[in-house]
């Protein structure tokens, strides 16, 4: 019987291999470096003026850039892009394996149903860790090179303290937190329906359109905010956004959010052990 270990070095090197993570990733790294490039552009050119982002209103737009403000668009966009890929590769992680056959060929092998599980979850959290990391480090350099075009400087007196290292592992930490959720959904639907399409589909509908559906059901009045904390967007949002957070909000964002991933990952486990189809063996 193959070990965890053994297990998650052949699933990462499986996903390190495919040519999906790889497009992926240039497709992170060109939108997130064009973003940057676009931004520096503007300030070169002479752009002045205030810019309206959710939490800032009124931010001039040479503070959303520059540091210690500007590295949380590196981030900002490496969560809310990053969170789309990784459910696209969350989902190619198990839908193709399923279209392939390749898992049965693993089972065949005796490698055990719940470990070959954890090991994938284990691989996509690593990758939800790497993109976070990538957007952080494009988000740093670029605020750094903006502020070496706006006044020639790295602007090191205004940025690099202790509080700017304590909002920068508080903001890659929610990133992680909403990425891993977003990447475990995709996954979970993916073995439920065994459909690469249905798996990043449905997961894209629910994080763009369950956005706006709950912003709507939450400007309904009290009993609307109260009914939208049902749905798992309402807390990432609130994690995402909120700054002010007391004692209860924390209690239902945690609740809601533990909620969702114990059933989603019950329900993988349930399903996966299932599936007769792609083994003749046990697992």
């Amino acid at each position: 019987m193959a070990s965890l270990g053994t297990l998650f070095g052949v699933e990462l090197a499986k996903i390190v291999r495919r040519p999906m993570t790889w497009i992926l990733v240039v497709i992170l790294f060109g939108f997130t470096v064009l973003v940057y490039t676009s931004l520096i552009l503007a300030l070169v050119s002479g752009f002045e003026g205030n810019v309206t982002v959710e939490g800032a209103e009124g931010q001039s737009f040479e503070d959303m850039i520059l540091l210690p403000d500007g590295f949380s668009l590196g981030v900002g966009l490496a969560q809310g892009v990053g969170s789309v890929l990784l459910a696209i590769l969350a989902a190619g992680t198990f839908g193709s394996e399923f279209s392939w056959g390749t898992l049965r060929t693993m089972l065949l092998m005796r490698a055990d149903r719940v470990r070959l599980l954890i090991a994938k979850l284990l691989v996509l959290l690593l990758a939800v860790v790497v993109v976070m990391l990538l957007g952080a480090a494009i988000g740093l350099f670029g605020s750094l090179v903006a502020g070496i075009v706006v006044d020639g400087s790295l602007r090191t007196d205004q940025w690099l303290t202790a509080s700017f290292f304590r909002d920068a592992a508080r903001l890659m930490l929610i990133g992680m937190v909403y990425s891993t959720f977003w990447t475990l959904f995709a996954a979970a639907l993916t073995i439920v329906t065994r459909s690469l399409a249905a798996g990043i589909g449905v997961t894209m509908a629910a994080l763009f359109v369950g956005d706006f559906t709950t912003s709507i059901i939450a400007g309904l009045g009290t009993l609307g905010r109260w009914i939208s904390r049902i749905f798992p967007n309402t807390a990432l949002n609130a994690l995402s956004t909120g700054t002010d957070l007391v004692a209860t909000d924390w209690a239902w964002i945690v609740t809601n959010l533990v909620g969702y991933t114990a059933l989603m990952l019950a329900i993988a486990v349930v399903r996966f052990r299932r599936m007769n189809m792609i083994s003749g063996g046990g697992g």
